[in-house]
């Protein structure tokens, strides 16, 4: 037993998280007609302003464009917003959501997301948090560019406030849709609105549950004959499924005419077979060479697809157990795209859970609004997948509670906002409490070992023919990786982390107007983080023999003496078991 524990405390402020934020615009606005059926009012600048007084660049999603586009989710609003980008990578917990191109780039939920998402005035932590159903929707906007000064949080890219439909205070009212589409997509959605007391109190709830079958065919010919007869977590039928519900309730009571206090809370959960991959020859389809290092240790020449390291994979099962009838990859065949085939020994299957509570109070003063919005939320995810994505057994990544993420949050803001003369101002302060546990886990096949004892010959010049279990031959490196052969199945990294982060912001936005069509805007922020991370890297077999094993092959593949490599015995930290592993 090899394990290795690191500790990290570090003060952001030392470290890039100090921000100070200063934003200046003119802007002259032309006095344009405008039809009051037609006007568009958009609160960008957290004031009630018309689109075209708006000095941002802002793309407003109304509730009826919403509804003829169909937009369900965050990710929908990319058929509206041509500058919105949303990219789902391992599964939808991992999302990130990109602006003009600008975002954050990978899938570490340890990184803060360029592109911020606000829902009814409460900031979510990350992007995949967001991805539930929005429910009875009245209005989003899609924000380009840093918006720090207005909503307190580093958005370097911008932002997307979405506005749920608040209780109507004077009227019953209620709704229900059924939807069906594309892949079995279903979707049942129904609300209603009640005024208890009115023009005092009013309640509205929402609900929706929604289905859709997965659009890759997973295993269509089989099982990997190789590994024995099918296993609980063998994945086959479809791939990249979705099924979700959500409920949300609110209450909205108008204290006095000068306070109102809106209170909300929802419950989100989804299930998803999610992200299984296309396999395809792409050489067929666009050209792209694939090439294997030569005896010196440099690419040499394309070769086809399916002579190197694509027919070893197939050779060990992982297209199907038809390998070397009809064509060299067996099940895989010429590798159409349209196909839609996948393949896999281990499943896709993740769960997602998201819930929170939030109040929200505003309060008129006469010339000066008090805005206070407080909320907890509380988000996890977990699920697995197959990170070889064939049916050989190679790694992979564990189903359950050894591969997940939760989030725990807790934000206040206060804004205050008015105008003096021809000054509209607003400050603000913002202070959030996140926590963040993961563990993940990285694990190895039954067949790890043999892969890569292979492996060493094919990218040193070596030939692989095909057939189920047929081993490559030749190769100047054939000793390279044969160390690995010694590493057994189900072992790999246990890692946990935990992030406790604190933020407080001050932010302040004004607006002066020079004259009837120009306006002087100014904004600055400051912020101040705190993050605190420690971390347990666990490695659960012995690695000694391991580590001899791999110097001698390395010893041997390049012809140095015996025992040159031996004082760099403890130099790897993935094998040695006094390393320590940094965290940043």
């Amino acid at each position: 037993m090899s394990k290795k524990r690191d500790s990290f405390r570090a003060s952001t402020r030392a470290l890039m998280a100090f921000g100070l934020g200063v934003a200046g615009a003119i802007t002259a606005t032309p006095a344009l007609a405008q039809d009051e059926d037609t006007e568009i009012v958009v609160t960008a600048t957290r004031r009630d302003q018309s689109l075209q007084e708006v000095p941002i660049a802002v793309t407003p999603v109304t509730a009826e464009m919403i509804a003829n586009a169909g937009i369900r989710d965050v990710q929908d609003l990319t058929s509206v917003a041509p500058a919105l980008q949303f990219n789902v990578s391992e599964s939808e917990a991992s999302a990130t959501a990109r602006l003009r191109g600008v975002g954050t780039q990978g899938s570490n939920p340890g990184l803060e997301s360029a592109v911020g998402i606000f829902i009814d005035g409460v900031y979510r932590a990350r992007n995949g948090v967001a991805l539930s159903d929005l429910g009875d929707v009245a209005q989003i906007e899609v924000l380009r560019g840093p918006q720090g000064t207005l909503f307190g949080r580093n958005t370097s890219a911008g932002l997307i406030t979405i506005n749920t439909r608040a209780p109507d205070l004077g009227e019953f009212d209620a709704f229900g849709e059924a939807t069906y589409g594309d892949w079995g997509e279903t979707r049942l959605a129904a609300g209603v609105n009640i005024p208890l007391v009115e023009d005092v109190i009013g309640l509205n709830f929402f609900a929706s549950k929604s289905d859709r079958d997965g659009f890759l065919d997973i295993n269509n010919d089989g099982q990997n004959t190789l590994l024995g007869p099918s296993r609980p977590n063998d994945d086959s039928g479809d791939a990249n499924t979705r099924g979700a519900y959500n409920l949300r309730g609110q209450l909205l009571w108008q204290i006095s005419d000068d306070v109102d206090l809106r209170l909300i809370a929802d419950y989100s959960e989804r299930d998803e077979a999610c992200c299984a991959a296309q396999i395809y020859n792409p050489v067929l389809l666009n050209g792209n060479p694939v090439t294997n290092l030569n005896a010196a240790g440099v690419e040499g020449a394309p070769i086809a697809y399916g002579t190197g390291r694509q027919q070893w994979i197939a050779n060990l099962g992982g297209y199907g157990p038809n390998v070397g009838v009809g064509t060299p990859l067996g099940a895989l065949g010429d590798g159409d795209i349209a196909d839609r085939i996948g393949f896999s020994n281990y499943g896709y299957a993740a769960s997602l859970q998201d819930y929170g509570v939030s109040g929200e109070l505003n309060w008129d003063f006469g010339n000066v609004t008090l805005t206070s919005i407080s909320a907890y939320r509380n988000w996890s995810s977990a699920g697995g997948s197959d990170s070889d994505y064939s049916q050989a057994d190679i790694v992979y990544v564990p189903q359950g509670d050894a591969n997940g993420t939760e989030f725990e949050i807790f934000t206040q803001e206060l804004r205050v906002a008015g105008e003096w003369g021809r000054l509209d101002w607003l400050l603000g302060v913002f202070y959030s409490d996140e926590v963040i546990d993961r563990n993940f886990s990285f694990q190895t096949g039954s067949q790890y070992g043999a892969y890569f004892a292979g492996l060493d010959s094919i990218i040193s010049g070596g030939t692989v023919a095909p057939g189920l279990g047929t081993a490559p031959v030749g190769g100047s490196l054939s000793t390279l990786y044969n160390g690995l052969a010694l590493v057994p199945a189900n072992v790999g990294s246990f890692d946990h982390y935990v992030q406790d982060g604190n933020s407080f912001a001050f932010f302040t936005h004004n607006i002066f107007a020079i004259t009837d069509q120009t306006d002087l805007t100014v904004g600055l922020r400051f912020t101040t983080e705190d993050k605190d991370l420690v971390a347990d890297f666990n490695t659960p077999f012995n690695v000694n023999a391991l580590r001899s094993a791999t110097i001698a092959g390395l010893e041997a593949a390049f012809a140095l003496p015996v025992g040159t490599l031996a004082p760099y015995n403890n130099c790897n930290p993935t094998v040695a078991p006094a390393a320590r592993r940094l965290a940043r």
